[in-house]
């Protein structure tokens, strides 16, 4: 009888250790696609800055599930700018995203565009965005 109680006590970590595997499968592959061969993440889309009708330089990047791209983007000096970030599938941590120079802080949607207003810079001036952990950040370097 001994037996019998320990093998209905096993049945719950039997599922769990499955769900578990299971979940970190999921993740694993939903992932896997942005990945290239040399482990660098996938760049989904290199636009970087454009001028609008307006006279604003108009600073692209897209936020994905593994970062932002493209990570380093070359823009106009002396120009207003507004950075247009395009979220796609975003569901990690890109989207508690931040500027810690302008003490800018966003949550960006799953899926969708938010334009941010950051002004004017010199030549030579860099930009750091990241996301609120560190883990994903992008650089613009005005010229």
């Amino acid at each position: 009888m001994e037996i019998k109680k320990c093998r209905y006590f096993f049945k719950p970590l039997y599922f769990a250790a499955l769900l578990v595997l299971s979940i970190s499968l999921f993740f694993l592959f939903s992932c896997a696609g942005n990945i290239k061969p040399g482990g660098q993440a996938e760049n989904p889309g290199s636009k970087s800055s454009t001028i609008d009708l307006e006279g604003k330089q108009i600073i692209e990047v897209n936020a994905v599930s593994g970062g932002y791209y493209p990570g380093s983007i070359k823009s106009k000096a002396g120009l207003p700018s507004v950075l247009r970030i395009n979220s796609e599938n975003s569901y990690g941590c890109e989207r508690a995203f931040t500027i810690p120079q302008l003490k800018i802080k966003a949550i960006l949607p799953i899926n969708g565009i938010t334009e941010i207003e950051i002004g004017e810079f010199e030549p030579g001036a860099r930009l750091l965005g990241t996301c609120s952990m560190g883990m994903y950040s992008f650089v613009i370097e005005f010229e």
